[in-house]
């Protein structure tokens, strides 16, 4: 190994090693905050906004499953999630803080209580009332549904389902984006293809337009019926002339904003976009994606923020809080990214699988997340893998960064040969960074670094990558120091410390739950095309991570 092994258990002892210094400390890098579930009302930290009684976590219909994920920040991964008080059949599983109620009683009102440990006893509860109620609730299905304006029109209710995006919004008008005879209702989408038939403003030369969806009129919270996998469809076709090798390069992309409270996406297949599929407030609070299949966006043209799920900026010191993006699968990127954020604090990106980010132009970005600008503070990109991209799987201008933690990923397949797995301080305005637990396959890179940014504080990371020394790549750093190396377990392919699973090899199990993303000697399996859920809709057709993954 090329970093001096510390093992002691004192704080801030610090030891200098030629261009850099390692400082062995211990601890959370946040406090823990259980954001959602939580009361109507409260926050998890003094100052932070309070989540609001609109929510979808606070609402139930009868006889369909109620389910939800807790959102944690802060504190020491991994944690346990036990419920109290928890109405009959209700469970919760204590690994992941997913909360499943499969037939809620018609009529009742429960108040259960989770409780939340870290892995050093830290621990944080709350108590928060779910009401089962069928008219907080309005039904789309493209298959048995009316439209709301023909003759015998859909209503909205389960037994007489509007069909189309369009009956959501209340017609596609310009008047229509203020129409509010669902506002706050939440949409349940049935098995189908739906298209983004609202009203459309702010079309560009190649761009279509954005479909508002305005908190204060519309509903924002939007749920696949369980069970069913409902699909979004941008129809993104060919600019004139084409842009890149296929054509995606033209469509509307859906747009959450006003203040963007309480935004929930949960469970849809959304394909064939150009620029978004979702483009959202980055001041809105308590904005949920989860358990999404995303596939075949762009690409389009340059400099218009192209990703799956982007923050819009304030253009000020505005940030939202509590946004958390989970377990979703994003894929088959041509000039984008799979998130690109903006304006937000509090942000939490965790267990999404992200694969097939690339540039068919030969001139665009392309990055997994983009840790963006405008200001940004306390981002968590947490137990996500990313692999198969042609640079930068985490990575972004980080302009105007206060603090981050990237911990427990796993990137690795890089395409091109001199691309980035992981790139920090693009711009050179990015403060505290911690790095710790990840394992990475590919170039690891720290840009632009003076004495007042950082500290940049990689820990007990695997890194594999035939640079030098560290293994961690300095552009134009002047300040070394502000690069702060714990304990990482760092070498070249060919030194055999990981198999083709990403586990540690038993030559360095001694290392297994120190080093890396490893919890135990198990491991986790790594994803490939054939275990995404086949769902389809995109052009890629990566190689399977084994092959590029040998070390010999």
């Amino acid at each position: 190994m090329q970093v001096k092994q510390v093992l002691t258990k004192l704080c801030c002892l610090i030891v200098i090693t030629s261009s850099f210094y390692i400082e062995i400390a211990s601890g959370a890098i946040y406090p823990l905050e259980l954001a959602s579930p939580r009361a109507a009302g409260t926050s998890p930290m003094t100052g932070q906004p309070a989540i609001s009684a609109n929510n979808r976590i606070f609402w139930a219909y009868p006889g369909i499953e109620y389910n939800i994920r807790a959102s944690i920040l802060g504190g020491t991964y991994p944690y346990i999630f036990v419920l109290s008080n928890a109405p009959s059949g209700m469970t919760i599983n204590s690994t992941t803080g997913e909360i499943s109620w499969p037939t809620p009683p018609d009529g009742t009102t429960v108040t259960p209580t989770i409780t939340v440990t870290d892995a050093e006893n830290s621990r944080v509860s709350a108590t928060w009332t779910i009401r089962v109620d069928a008219s907080r609730f309005i039904f789309i299905d493209s298959v048995n549904g009316r439209e709301f304006d023909v003759a015998n029109p859909g209503t909205g209710t389960l037994s007489n389902p509007f069909r189309r995006i369009r009956d959501l919004m209340e017609g596609n008008d310009y008047d229509s984006k203020r129409r509010n005879s669902h506002v706050n209702k939440i949409a349940y989408f049935r098995q189908g293809t739906y298209y983004i038939d609202g009203f459309l403003e702010d079309p560009g030369t190649i761009s279509l337009g954005r479909m508002a969806v305005l908190d204060a009129y519309k509903p924002v919270a939007w749920l696949a019926y369980p069970g069913e996998r409902p699909t979004i469809d941008g129809q993104c076709f060919a600019a004139s002339p084409q842009i890149g090798a296929r054509p995606c390069n033209r469509s509307a992309h859906i747009s959450f904003y006003d203040s963007a409270n309480n935004t929930y996406i949960d469970g849809f297949r959304i394909i064939n976009m150009a620029y978004h599929a979702f483009r959202v407030a980055g001041t809105g609070n308590y904005q949920t994606f989860r358990k999404n299949y995303f596939s075949r966006l762009g690409p389009t043209e340059r400099s218009v923020n192209e990703g799956w799920i982007t923050t819009i900026s304030s253009r000020s010191t505005a940030m939202g809080s509590y946004m958390s993006i989970q377990d979703n699968v994003f894929e088959d990127v041509d000039r984008g990214c799979f998130i690109k954020l903006y304006s937000t604090q509090r942000t939490l990106i965790e267990d999404n699988i992200m694969r097939a980010s690339y540039d068919s132009t030969g001139g665009g970005d392309t990055e997994g997340i983009a840790i963006k600008a405008e200001p940004l503070d306390q981002i968590t990109v947490r137990h996500n893998t990313i692999y198969d991209i042609t640079n930068r799987g985490i990575g972004g201008n980080m302009h105007g960064l206060y603090s981050a933690e990237i911990s427990f990923n796993r990137l690795y397949n890089v395409r091109s040969s001199t691309g980035t797995a992981l790139e920090i301080n693009q711009d050179g305005m990015a403060n505290n960074v911690h790095i710790y637990r990840n394992t990475i396959v590919g170039r690891v890179s720290v840009r632009n670094t003076d004495s007042s940014d950082g500290p940049f504080t990689f820990s007990t990371n695997v890194i594999i990558n035939n640079d030098p020394g560290s293994h961690i790549y300095h552009e134009n750093v002047t300040a070394p120091s502000r690069i702060v190396l714990i304990n990482n377990l760092v070498g070249s392919p060919s030194q055999n410390i990981i198999n083709q699973n990403l586990n540690l090899t038993s030559s360095y199990s001694t290392y297994v739950g120190t080093r890396g993303y490893q919890l135990n000697s198990a491991g986790e399996p790594l994803p490939t095309p054939a275990n995404l859920g086949s769902e389809g809709g995109g052009d890629a057709a990566p190689p399977a991570p084994p092959a590029n993954l040998r070390v010999q």
